[in-house]
C-alpha cells in the first residue's frame, strides 16, 4: 500500500491480525469476514478520494455490511470518520473538491449498503415484528470507560464485561500514540 516493504510493515500487520479481537474470536468465524475485508475498505477509500475508484470500495463495504451488521455499523462509524482524516491528511484543494469528494463518498457507501439489502431488509423486519419488549427511550452508558480501559494492560485481572468485546492486547499500541504525538515528523495537520 504505501510501497515500502519491512519490518515495520510487518509489524503492524502483526498487530492488527494477531490484536485482541482476533484473538478473543478466533473460535467464531463469523465475526472474522468483516475483520479480514476491512484493510480492503480502507484501501478502497483511500482509491476513491485519490483515484476517484469506487469499486474496491462499494464491493469490500458491502461484503462487510453483507457478512455482519453487527460488526458494519463500527466499520461504517469507522469509514465516516477515515474519510475526513485521510481527505484532510493529503492536503487537497479545498471545498469544491471536498465537497464532491464527499458526495462521491457518500453515494458510494449508500450503494455498498443497498447491495447488501436483500439480506438487510428481510432481517430489519423480522427483527422489529418480533420485538417483545419496549424500546429504551433514553440513551444510557452501561459500561465505565476506565474499566474498559484497563483491560488493555498487561498483569490486570480480567473484568467480566458481558456481551462486550474482550480487550487484552492493545498495550504497545497505546504507547506508540504517545510517539506519534510527540514525532516532529509527521506534521501537526496529519496528528
Amino acid at each position: 500500500h504505501t510501497g515500502k516493504l519491512g519490518y515495520s510493515t510487518m509489524l503492524f500487520a502483526d498487530f492488527y491480525a494477531l490484536g485482541g479481537f482476533a484473538c478473543a474470536y478466533n473460535w467464531n468465524v463469523m465475526w472474522l469476514d468483516s475483520f479480514a475485508l476491512f484493510p480492503l475498505a480502507v484501501l478502497g477509500a483511500e482509491y476513491l478520494i485519490d483515484r476517484k475508484d469506487v469499486r474496491l470500495y462499494i464491493i469490500s463495504l458491502g461484503l462487510i455490511i453483507f457478512c455482519n451488521y453487527y460488526i458494519a455499523i463500527m466499520v461504517c462509524i469507522f469509514m465516516v470518520l477515515y474519510f475526513f482524516t485521510y481527505f484532510f491528511c493529503v492536503k487537497r484543494n479545498g471545498a469544491p473538491e471536498f465537497l464532491t469528494t464527499g458526495i462521491r463518498y457518500a453515494l458510494a457507501s449508500l450503494l455498498a449498503g443497498g447491495l447488501s439489502c436483500i439480506y438487510l431488509l428481510p432481517t430489519y423486519f423480522t427483527l422489529i415484528n418480533s420485538s417483545q419488549g419496549t424500546k429504551p427511550s433514553e440513551w444510557d452508558i452501561y459500561r465505565n470507560f476506565l474499566r474498559v480501559f484497563r483491560q488493555h494492560f498487561v498483569m490486570t485481572e480480567p473484568t467480566q464485561l458481558t456481551g462486550a468485546p474482550n480487550i487484552f492486547c492493545g498495550t504497545l499500541c497505546i504507547l506508540l500514540i504517545f510517539f506519534y504525538i510527540f514525532s516532529k515528523k509527521i506534521s501537526i495537520r496529519e496528528k
